[in-house]
């Protein structure tokens, strides 16, 4: 699971359509571009941009998370990130990796602390977590 600032993707994103990418905008589409001109060409840019879920998905909305999508098949989603971010040195990215073995001693925990999608709300969510990845790096010691 990769972890970005969306605003400076969005913005790098749109700048490279035309710029690196070459690709056409449509003034109907209120200036965007249409992905199946180019997507899973083998010679089409390699483009990356986010893609949000239009089908509810109640896990999805509540970590208001999205896909990322590139424009040709094979193409390494890390290494696409880390180009769009190369050009602001300033914009923190990274990746999350839990661990199978993690997995279920993590769901036990956020069990037993009451904390589940509708309490996730809390603004102090991320102290959870600190917490929960403390606790979890001792006991792995």
């Amino acid at each position: 699971m990769w972890w970005f600032e969306q605003n400076p993707f969005e913005k790098e994103v749109d700048d490279r359509w035309g710029k690196r990418y070459k690709m056409k905008r449509y003034p109907s589409m209120d200036n965007g571009v249409n992905l199946n001109d180019t997507a899973f060409k083998p010679g089409g840019p390699p483009w990356i941009t986010k893609l949000h879920c239009i089908i509810p998905f109640h896990r999805i909305e509540v970590q208001q998370a999205f896909f990322t999508v590139a424009g040709r098949l094979g193409l390494d989603h890390g290494e696409l990130i880390a180009d769009i971010f190369a050009t602001n040195g300033a914009i923190e990215y990274g990746r999350v990796i839990v661990p199978g073995l993690w997995k279920q001693s993590i769901l036990d925990r956020l069990r037993v602390m009451n904390i589940n999608s509708k309490t996730l709300a809390y603004p102090g969510a991320d102290i959870v977590g600190s917490a929960l990845t403390r606790d979890l790096r001792a006991t792995q010691r």
